[in-house]
């Protein structure tokens, strides 16, 4: 695989919409005033010192959620262009965090941690092992290669199997809750958060348990339970509408499914006779979501195997919804990465937008708490102002 490219750059920035540019300055502005972990900011993760010592703005993101081998890597890897080691026999064994942020040049590059986990935080000295994990290149040096090899790396620091382990059994740790976050710094880049979480499976094997797929099940909800969280449900169109527990667990979540977005997979591996099955819940007239079904087409493993890069990737997917019958029946505005991003992109504006009042009374309940503690202690001296940025 080649380095890091412009193409990559344009794809995971393809989100971006004028009205959601605009709105994240004046979120960004709000960063820049030191707003604390207590208030959540949508689409911004930064760590800097603060003066009252904390250190992580909270943010809008996505998040890529379905079963096991539904595809929901290879959609990740064709909305940012990122080649993840997707044509692994092992499957997703951790969080995996892709975070852009807008940033001068001076702090330009590539940046990889890992975020330790509810477990983790139980126990001090491997929390610390984790919190040692650090990368940094810039972007040029940083490609499908480097991506594969960062996470056997991080992979080996959790514990768990990684893309290239070749005896998953002699691990005592089979999944994690801990998060690989890999941030890129620069200019040109809007801010974005884009999740891949382990995949949910259904029956034990020799390399995940009972216990693994509670812990699952258990991730998974904390994502889908943050109301700043699009969810991207994934279904492979091979396999059941009514199999899917992800959208049962959406549901859940987002009962209005004001944050739900239906993405099918796989189109191009159905047997033949399936197609009306799925072009029922590709037009929304089955499984009805609020916002709706995109269909794309992602690299096969032989596409992997064969080089297809994924440039290529994304004219066979145009290709394909544009001249294979039945699915050139879908609706142009409904298939493909390029239309599903330019739909997020509205929808995370839509979101921002309203909730932005609960952002800026986050803000003030906290600089009223704030105050409050300063004057306890006896302090004076200029107040906290949002005025200038709102």
């Amino acid at each position: 695989m080649g380095k890091l490219s412009s193409l990559m750059l344009s794809d995971i920035d393809g989100f971006k919409t004028g009205g959601r540019v605009h709105l994240l300055e004046t979120i960004d502005k709000l960063r820049e005033l030191g707003i604390s972990e207590s208030v959540s900011l949508p689409q911004v993760m930064h760590s800097f010192s603060h003066a009252l010592g904390f250190v992580l703005l909270k943010k809008w993101q996505l998040v890529v959620v379905g079963d096991q081998s539904s595809g929901k890597s290879s959609l990740l890897e064709g909305m940012t262009g990122f080649c993840f080691p997707v044509a692994s026999d092992l499957c997703t064994r951790f969080v995996t965090q892709i975070v852009l942020i807008r940033g001068p040049e001076s702090n330009a590059g590539v940046r990889v941690t890992i975020i330790p986990g509810p477990t983790t935080q139980m126990d001090g000295e491997f929390k610390a092992h984790l919190l040692g994990f650090k990368r940094k290149m810039v972007e040029e040096d940083f490609g499908g290669d480097d991506l594969r090899q960062i996470f056997n790396e991080a992979a080996k620091h959790m514990g768990v199997p990684g893309p290239d382990t070749e005896d998953p059994k002699n691990l005592d740790k089979r999944f994690s809750d801990d998060i690989l976050r890999i941030e890129i710094f620069g200019p040109q880049h809007q801010n974005l958060s884009v999740v891949d979480v382990p995949g949910l499976f259904h029956n034990p094997t020799d390399y995940q348990t009972e216990e693994d797929r509670d812990t699952i099940r258990k991730l998974i909800k904390s994502y889908l339970n943050d109301k700043r969280t699009i969810i991207l449900a994934v279904m492979d169109a091979r396999n059941n509408f009514a199999n899917q527990e992800v959208f049962s667990m959406a549901q859940a979540a987002d009962p209005a499914g004001a944050r739900t977005v239906g993405i099918i997979t796989k189109c191009d591996a159905l047997e033949p006779g399936d197609e009306d099955r799925v072009l029922k819940i590709a037009r929304n007239e089955d499984a009805k979501l609020t916002h709706g079904w995109f269909a794309v087409r992602n690299r096969s493993t032989k596409d992997i195997m064969d080089g297809m890069t994924i440039e290529d990737r994304h004219k066979r997917e145009k290709e394909f919804f544009s001249t294979v019958a039945p699915w050139n029946t879908l609706r142009p505005d409904r298939v493909g990465i390029k239309s599903l991003k330019a739909f997020l992109g509205q929808l995370l504006y839509a979101h921002i937008r309203g909730e932005f009042p609960h952002v800026v009374k986050d803000i003030e309940e906290f600089l009223l708490d704030a105050r409050e503690e300063l004057q306890q202690l006896g302090l004076r001296g200029k107040q906290p102002q949002i005025s200038d940025a709102i």
